[in-house]
């Protein structure tokens, strides 16, 4: 199987929103389309996918082939660090985002912030069932770490994936308040855990250089999907 990765575009967003039950089944992870479309509107630049390459049919829709093509996606922003937004939440979203980044110049943070305070939060990560085994989330997550100036990372590790997070150098956070547990209980599911990592200020283990990931991706393409 070839791979593409790619910069989200406004089309995939409507796919990821189609397909979501596929990566995330649970009825609480459901997320209305509106959600989806602030997460990237807010901050392109975070938003990634990986295609697998295959010939257009061009008797199917751009939605359909979409749908064919599409195998991982991740989107991501600026966040308060030690924070997470709210699940299902746009307006929340809106306002958060909004009052970090400056869209006039190309999304930076705001000059009147600490930049050590905001981080890059992994709002979503997810790899569609036919994309499974292909280490697809590994690859789009060490790009991103690649491509994005802020270089310290938070996520809401969820269905039981802080082994894969660990893998990649994030943390448990160690000190959860009790209202914290119990909010990531109820919207997160019970196996929910707030995760964090610095980039520049340890050493992580995980496939942090360019010649890695092109390792990955040639296993990839010596598989068949």
């Amino acid at each position: 199987m070839d791979i593409v990765i790619r910069p989200m575009n406004v089309d995939d967003v409507r796919t990821i929103y189609e397909v979501q039950k596929e990566m995330f089944p649970a009825d609480h992870f459901y997320e209305e389309y509106a959600v989806f479309l602030n997460k990237f509107n807010l901050y392109p630049i975070g938003c990634w996918c990986i295609d697998r390459v295959m010939e257009n049919d061009k008797n199917k829709s751009s939605l359909e082939n979409n749908k064919d093509k599409l195998v991982a996606h991740i989107f991501t922003h600026p966040w308060f660090k030690d924070e997470f937004p709210q699940l299902n939440n746009s307006k929340a979203l809106l306002e958060g985002i909004d009052s970090i980044v400056d869209k006039s110049r190309n999304y930076e943070i705001k000059n009147h912030l600490n930049r050590d305070n905001i981080v890059i939060y992994l709002n979503e990560l997810g790899v569609r069932p036919i994309g499974r085994g292909y280490n697809l989330g590994r690859i789009l997550t060490n790009h991103l770490f690649q491509v994005l100036d802020i270089k310290e990372f938070s996520l809401v590790s969820v269905q039981n994936s802080s082994g894969f997070w660990k893998s990649l150098g994030f943390e448990l956070d160690q000190n959860p308040t009790e209202q914290r547990k119990q909010y990531l209980a109820k919207y997160y599911g019970e196996d929910a855990c707030f995760m964090k990592n610095n980039t520049i200020n340890k050493k992580i283990q995980f496939h942090s250089n360019l010649q890695q990931i092109k390792s990955l991706i040639m296993n990839i393409k010596s598989s068949k999907l």
